[in-house]
């Protein structure tokens, strides 16, 4: 891993280090005003921020970060739980981990949560069933939330009680007591002495005055400001808004998960919602969500107001939803406040679902029978148009008479980390075959470059739109069978578990199995 040392640098020197070194690189920064340091550093997009040198009542501290997220995501079972002193931690991405919980994560936040600032911090576990019952909670942000509300608002208020200041070095954001205090990474904050014990297992510092200091708690700020209360650093572009005729019959359809959202703000009345992720049509998204595209879909059509904040390096977008007209900058300053007019109508329109339901049926039933024609159509023209589709696929991988079977990855022109670790992967499991097994190497390598426009129709054909691995066959040049595997989009950091499923796919493929 990379790691670099700068010296009191500014954002652009940060920036610019943030982009030069590779994922879980480290960055080592002395800095004389350390906390417009930390805040530049979670705005470029570093995570595991921490400071590792520092002493009572100086300014100059030495801060460590990492590298976070690059590249997609990708889901596969791998689960993460806090378990150190406190009741529950905030990270640089946003995943808000409850103690004796275990949350569904990505991949790259799996390994960001195994770097060294976070041993003994975090239990992980690697599972092939992404649902398995010990799945407490999930990675929904407001929902995580929730169960923390439940947990701590009956909590005793700490009144009277000894008191120290202590201060959180990080590497997490934001910690939640057990009493529901909230106490900031690199900041100073007051807390009961029997929980100042327990947080210098933490790396806290304690300083030995008792003196008053800030004091906030979960609860009141939940209750004050909604899942807004632990973005500490939200800061949303200032953008021309957009006004969209209102039409609720997008409401019609949308999943349970949103419809059930939107019923709890609208009857808790809260003033607005937070997603985090990134439209599914956003090609350069690394983080695509379902919920984020639907409640954009009904920004766009009047329903919902939205604010997002630009993307900070690799971290997953942050968007804040409300109803129509419900959220405004002012002077960059953020204002909410609750349309029960424009609330009601949408309420009204979402319990008239049943009549919607039955009509999409029917609507959906309606298009399943068009597909179904179109498809029948689309075969009887593919009979026809068989043989130059065929040659032009032969042509372009440069398929040779005597070819049967071969690997083919799609991939952009402009190759990205992804798409070249497949490669190196693909070729050398071929390579590997042909030292090992000469007569069973019978697949051969080729690529296919996705944005030029003479491979529309192939790629069309095979509905590519990123990396991808494609098994065909041949006979005498004619194409017989093909196969796409997208699912080696995701498994392309772990060359084991790559090569594995390759090899099983090539097995199957070239037997017919498949």
């Amino acid at each position: 891993m990379g790691s670099i040392t700068l010296h009191n640098p500014t954002y652009l020197q940060l920036d610019e280090a943030y982009r030069s070194i590779p994922f879980l690189g480290s960055i080592q920064v002395e800095s004389s005003n350390y906390e417009q340091t930390i805040q530049d550093l979670e705005r470029v997009g570093f995570v595991a921020i921490e400071l590792i040198s520092f002493q009572l009542g100086e300014q100059a501290k030495i801060i460590r970060a990492f590298k976070g997220k690059h590249g997609p995501c990708f889901f596969n079972g791998k689960k993460v739980g806090y378990t150190d002193a406190a009741l529950a931690a905030l990270d640089d991405d946003n995943h808000l981990l409850l103690s004796n919980e275990l949350i569904e994560v990505c991949d790259k936040t799996y390994k960001i949560l195994q770097l060294n600032p976070y041993k003994g911090k975090i239990t992980t576990q690697e599972s092939n069933h992404p649902n398995e019952e010990d799945v407490i909670g999930s990675g929904d942000f407001e929902a995580s939330l929730a169960r923390l509300y439940d947990r701590l608002k009956n909590a005793p208020k700490q009144e009277n009680k000894e008191s120290r200041n202590i201060f959180y070095p990080g590497p997490f954001r934001v910690l939640i007591l057990r009493d529901g205090l909230m106490v900031h990474r690199g900041q100073w904050c007051n807390v009961p002495l029997d929980l100042a014990k327990d947080l210098k297992m933490e790396g806290c510092q304690v300083s030995p005055e008792d003196t008053d200091g800030p004091v906030t708690t979960f609860q009141e700020s939940y209750e004050k400001l909604g899942s807004a209360c632990m973005l500490t650093s939200f800061t949303p572009e200032v953008t021309e808004p957009i006004y969209y005729q209102t039409d609720l019959s997008k409401l019609d359809g949308i999943s349970r998960k949103l419809r059930e959202r939107l019923l709890d703000v609208i009857n808790n009345h809260r003033k607005h919602f937070i997603l985090i992720g990134n439209d599914i049509k956003d090609e350069m998204g690394c983080c695509p969500s379902e919920e984020v595209t639907e409640a954009n879909n009904l920004v766009k059509h009047g329903v919902l107001s939205s604010l997002a904040e630009p993307v900070q390096g690799d971290s997953c977008p942050v968007t804040m939803f409300a109803f129509k007209d419900e959220l405004s900058l002012e002077e960059k300053y953020l204002s909410s406040r609750i349309d029960d007019d424009f609330r009601n109508l949408v309420l009204k329109h979402i319990n008239k679902q049943p009549r919607g339901i039955w009509k999409n049926v029917m609507k959906w039933t309606l298009l399943i029978f068009i597909i179904s024609s179109l498809g029948i159509a689309a075969r009887k023209c593919q009979n026809l148009q068989q043989n130059t589709y065929n040659r032009s696929i032969s042509d372009l991988v440069n398929a040779l008479p005597t070819d049967r079977f071969m690997v083919i990855l799609f991939h952009n022109e402009k190759r990205c980390y992804q798409c070249l670790e497949m490669e190196e992967h693909t070729v050398n499991l071929l390579r590997a075959i042909g030292d090992n097994e000469p007569g069973n190497n019978d697949f051969r390598f080729s690529t296919i470059i996705i944005d030029d426009p003479e491979n529309r129709g192939i790629i069309e054909t095979f509905g590519i739109f990123a990396p991808t691995i494609v098994l065909l066959e041949f006979d005498q040049n004619e194409l017989t069978r093909s196969k796409v595997l997208p699912e080696f989009t995701g498994l392309y950091r772990d060359e084991r578990l790559f090569t594995e499923q390759l090899l099983k796919e090539m097995d199957q493929f070239r037997y017919g199995n498949e």
